[in-house]
């Protein structure tokens, strides 16, 4: 397992650029899958639902899981933003939005901030063995960052009871809590060395498979 976690990151600091190139595509993916739920909300053409799930619910977390294997969190998880630019881009001409010079030069700022992150963001991992990334979950530190982040769910959620429709406040609780439960891609990235680690070598000791964590770390990027 070991020479599995080594060879794979090797693999994602020589291979970077192809993790960003399939998050691209995975975030494209789910941009047209959202807009083709929008369009047939707007249309009532109930067929484009099947599709827009497909890209949003199948094809999306297919790529962004690839990505991952490539490329360190760090920059995989600043490509996230491209979902911004593709909006931009496609909008006009799938939904007729009207593309306003604010969003065009927020859609230009997110690009340049992801192209330079994937220039200049470390492309360098650490390496470690399936034992050793599951133990690195079960420590304090990130025991306290779980109790704090399910605290700030709560709190989310209980405000949101209280909020009317409409407000301010409700869609800032909305975005707030979305964005927060969207920003943990750690599992994505740890479940797809696991994974990766344990399907070269399943018989190792330590083999991630055979340990709660792992299915749990899937869980929740499959949520």
């Amino acid at each position: 397992c070991a020479a599995a976690s080594s060879a794979s990151s090797r693999l994602s600091m020589q291979r970077w650029p192809i993790g960003l190139l399939l998050d691209a595509v995975a975030t494209l993916a789910g941009t047209g899958g959202k807009q083709l739920l929008r369009h047939a909300a707007l249309t009532g053409k109930h067929r484009y639902y099947a599709l827009g799930l497909i890209l949003t619910a199948v094809i999306d977390p297919i790529f962004d899981v690839a990505a991952y294997t490539y490329a360190a969190q760090s920059i995989i998880a600043a490509a996230a933003g491209l979902v911004v630019v593709w909006n931009v881009l496609l909008a006009p001409y799938t939904l007729g939005e009207a593309l306003t010079r604010e969003r065009k030069l927020g859609s230009a700022l997110i690009f340049a901030g992801t192209l330079l992150v994937g220039v200049s963001g470390s492309h360098a991992e650490v390496e470690r063995t399936p034992a050793q990334y599951l133990s690195l979950f079960a420590r304090p530190e990130a025991c306290a960052y779980y109790a704090s982040f399910a605290a700030w769910i709560a709190v989310c959620a209980a405000r949101l009871c209280r909020v009317g429709a409409g407000k301010v406040e409700r869609g800032f609780l909305v975005a707030a809590a979305a964005g927060s439960l969207g920003g943990n891609t750690f599992t994505t990235k740890a479940a797809s060395e696991l994974l990766a680690s344990g399907a070269a070598d399943p018989e190792c000791d330590g083999c991630p498979f055979r340990s709660p964590a792992f299915y749990l770390l899937a869980g929740c990027t499959a949520a």
